[in-house]
């Protein structure tokens, strides 16, 4: 069985992979690491169309408030999206492959788009994929949960000075969740909404895949 938990950053994929990968004890990959597979075999003169998202986050010199001053929070999610889909490829032979060979994986990443899934895995190949989506729609909590984060990981705020750009990221955040809620309702897809009660809704979610 593969276990796919896809949405927005900081929704909760890290979180759940982990708690997942903890209690059932299968190992479990960020698609950022495998992403970072994909790129050095770009040629440089594709590498902006095809990961902008990257080339635009090197350009802000991975300052949030820089990238924010120049981009709309509708505009980094189609920076977010394009990449995405830059991405599929590679992702679309790591799942099949999986598949074919009966792996069990736990595998994360906002790179996974319901659109992309259900475009091209047919219905019995789904069957073996536990997928899930989670998304969030408060800003304010999103806001909250960047301030109070202690993690070295916590992208959002060890790149941001300007703490009025936590409020960007959130919109970012929530605009990306919109798409990828709408896309998965359109699939037939799991979402879940972390905002309410993310340690609950995470609990329950390890608990329905034990």
């Amino acid at each position: 069985m593969i276990y796919l938990i896809g949405g927005p950053p900081r929704g909760g994929k890290t979180t759940l992979a982990r708690r997942l990968s903890e209690t059932a004890a299968i190992p479990y990959f960020s698609f950022d690491h495998l992403v970072s597979l994909i790129t050095p075999y770009v040629a440089k003169g594709e590498v902006v169309e095809r990961f902008p998202l990257r080339a635009a986050l090197r350009e802000a010199e991975f300052s949030n408030d820089a990238f924010y001053a120049k981009y709309s929070s509708r505009e980094a999610v189609d920076l977010y999206l394009r990449q995405a889909e830059s991405c599929w490829p590679g992702i679309d032979n790591f799942l099949r492959y999986s598949l074919a060979g009966e792996h069990e994986l736990i595998l994360e990443g906002w790179q996974v788009l319901p659109r992309l899934l259900g475009e091209n895995f047919a219905r019995t190949d789904r069957d073996k994929l536990r997928t899930v989506f989670l998304v969030r729609h408060d800003q304010k909590k999103i806001v909250e949960g960047i301030r109070s984060d202690p993690s070295k990981h916590n992208w959002a705020a060890n790149n941001t000075n300007d703490e009025r750009t936590y409020g960007r990221i959130a919109d970012m955040i929530i605009l990306f969740g919109e798409t990828v809620e709408r896309e998965a309702v359109s699939c037939n897809l799991d979402v879940a909404d972390t905002d309410q009660d993310f340690a609950g809704t995470i609990d329950g979610l390890v608990e329905a895949w034990r």
